[in-house]
């Protein structure tokens, strides 16, 4: 029922037992009968209101405890008193779009187990007005041509429009027609069987269609995993799904027009200038190489020469931490022997590099030792082989107090060599 005449048993605010609750109050009212389904079976309550001559309360919430139906509620107008006589009325609207998802989440388990196997058990679910989440037992990533193969299969058993029926049913009995129930739950002697012709049975006591072309349409919007062995496919239906595809529908038109094309050829068109761009991309790359080797050249005639080893330490402007490297292996093969630290800033941070030819490698234990020294300064660690070192940090601006360090260091070492 959408709408029942009740009468308040209880009514409970702040954790305790009160005769009446006021305007602009929340508090929890237990009624003798109501048509609000409770929170379980990961179905979400129904909203609605309670309604009495000049008093009304917005329904938030309502849960079971103790055979016990609790409605929380926040008073909009007047006042609730036990022994009241309410109108209890549900949210009609909300509660259509809570039960087309809850339905579909029995086509989708049916689905699932006809596509991938009988492994596939439901291992929990979500049911809201705005969407369904299944999670259910597969051992891996469902492949999109897979994904769209279970949607359209969800969706021609609704355009069946195949009818939905409740029994109530012994627990023994209903086990042997086959009824699947949800492993590790626990079910009261009498329960309730949901089928849909013969595509379905589960017990569930949770709100459905009367057939499944209410459902309207399914869509699936995510599959991911949640744990090991166990998958969750989230999804639309009805005004969600329309909702979708309005929102898919807008996006490829938005991006048309930036395209100037249409949404037919809107693909085509994009792959076509990310291919113009991949070459462009080459093409800068060759030319930056072309500038880097030119860098290079200057750079080797502004080395200082120390007891025959060429030294270098210089910051670079504009150029980011691989070509740091790529111009450090130039130097060192434009160079029999050298020592050579390039340093530079990019997006905020602070990069430095240090190169030393092998001749001088095999002379000491650990070249890096010049970059740790230096990335000190810059706060962060740094390191490497003997040969290349490299170090990264937030302090740009002491990335001067970093190249002298470094500059000072070289200088010692040599000196003492």
């Amino acid at each position: 029922q959408f709408e029942s005449e009740s009468e308040i048993l209880l009514i409970i605010q702040d954790e305790q037992v009160v005769s009446e609750a006021e305007k602009g109050s929340r508090c929890q009212i237990v009624l003798d009968q109501s048509p609000f389904y409770a929170r379980s079976g990961g179905q979400i309550a129904d909203a609605g209101m309670l309604l009495k001559k000049g008093a009304k309360a917005e329904v938030l919430d309502v849960v079971k405890k103790d055979n016990a139906i609790i409605v929380s509620v926040q008073i909009q107008e007047g006042s609730f008193a036990k022994g009241d006589k309410v109108t209890s009325c549900i949210d009609q609207e909300k509660r259509q779009d809570i039960a087309r998802n809850h339905t579909a989440t029995h086509l989708l388990h049916a689905i699932l187990r006809e596509v991938l196997g009988g492994h596939v058990h439901q291992a929990g679910s979500l049911v809201e007005a705005a969407r369904l989440r299944f999670d259910f037992t597969h051992f891996e990533a469902i492949q999109p041509q897979v994904l769209e193969q279970i949607q359209k299969r969800v969706n021609e058993l609704i355009w069946m429009d195949i009818a939905v029926n409740c029994r109530l049913m012994n627990l023994e009995e209903a086990k042997k027609t086959g009824a699947h129930a949800l492993f590790g739950e626990k079910y009261d002697q009498t329960v309730r069987v949901l089928s849909i012709g013969d595509v379905s049975k589960e017990l569930c006591g949770g709100t459905h269609v009367k057939r499944t072309g209410e459902i309207g349409s399914f869509k699936i919007i995510a599959e991911s995993s949640i744990a090991g062995g166990v998958r969750r496919i989230e999804a639309v239906t009805g005004r969600g799904a329309y909702d979708a595809g309005q929102k898919e529908y807008a996006l490829v038109n938005k991006i048309s027009a930036l395209f100037h094309t249409s949404a037919d050829q809107v693909i085509e068109d994009a792959s076509a200038m990310l291919e113009k761009m991949r070459e462009y991309e080459k093409q800068i790359k060759a030319h930056k190489q072309q500038a880097q080797a030119l860098t290079v050249d200057s750079l080797v005639k502004s080395c200082a020469k120390i007891k025959d080893v060429c030294v270098l330490v210089h910051q670079i402007e504009g150029a980011d931490a691989y070509s740091l490297r790529g111009s450090i292996d130039r130097l060192k093969s434009k160079c029999q022997s050298g020592i050579f630290v390039l340093a530079t800033v990019a997006d905020g941070k602070a990069f430095l590099v240090c190169g030393v030819t092998q001749d001088l490698v095999r002379k000491w234990d650990d070249a890096s030792g010049i970059v740790r020294e230096a990335s000190l300064i810059l706060g962060a660690k740094g390191g490497g082989r003997k040969d290349m070192a490299f170090a990264g940090g937030k302090n740009a601006d002491k990335l001067g107090q970093a190249l002298e360090k470094a500059r000072e260091d070289i200088e010692l070492l040599l000196i003492k060599s």
